[in-house]
């Protein structure tokens, strides 16, 4: 749930497997948070799978919190 009437959303932060480890995400990550700041948002949300750890540990270490789940099923669709 949103609080407050501004937010951003970050729908995809990719870094190529090249230059990964090199702090390029944690910079983006700054980047973006500055860039709310400065349009007057109040918060900042993402999705993640939660396969991608490299993401949650950096997520997690920016100090991002889990506040929902995104739940699936597969359908059997041969019958």
């Amino acid at each position: 749930q949103v609080q407050g009437n501004r937010h951003a959303h970050i729908f995809v932060l990719y870094v190529a497997p090249e230059h990964r480890r090199r702090g390029i995400g944690t910079a983006l990550m700054q980047y973006v948070e500055n860039w709310a700041i400065q349009r007057g948002d109040r918060q900042i949300g993402l999705q993640v799978f939660q396969s991608n750890k490299p993401a949650l540990n950096l997520y997690h270490q920016l100090g991002y919190q889990t506040q929902s789940l995104w739940m699936v099923k597969f359908l059997n669709t041969q019958k």
